[in-house]
């Protein structure tokens, strides 16, 4: 029996910004980089360093990798972070309870856009579902 496919998490925000888009990528593999894209593609390569930064209560978990059984998504975070918090999750980076924030870093002028809340949300839910938390 084939392993049921996970989506990638961060075709959501592309669903919804442009489903066509998402279709070509999804269905055909097919990405045409502009210049936009490529630069914004070399700053956000400065996050995936798969590091920890701890601060006192303070935890930040860069290149956190997330899933939902679920849900059928499987994606990377930029970053989570966790603050201390008695009612929080455990998780493996720290000795005490934390609540987990997930973050997306964009590149250019910050914008509320809902395909990055969609992403953000879907990021959410699956940290939810790994440690068993609200």
């Amino acid at each position: 029996m084939d392993e049921p496919e996970y989506l990638p998490l961060s075709w959501l925000s592309q669903a919804d910004y442009c489903p066509r888009r998402a279709g070509l990528l999804l269905n055909e593999r097919q990405w045409a980089e502009s210049a936009d894209t490529a630069k914004g593609r070399a700053e956000h390569e400065r996050v995936h360093t798969n590091r920890v930064e701890k601060r006192g209560e303070f935890i930040k978990l860069y290149e956190f990798t997330v899933f939902s059984d679920r849900l059928m998504l499987l994606g990377k975070c930029d970053c989570i972070e966790a603050q201390r918090d008695e009612t929080g999750c455990h998780i493996p980076a720290s000795e005490f309870p934390v609540r987990l924030y997930p973050v997306e870093y964009k590149h250019g002028t910050a914008r509320d856009e809902e395909e990055y809340q969609i992403q953000l949300c879907a990021q959410a839910m699956c940290l939810e579902e790994m440690f068993h938390t609200s």
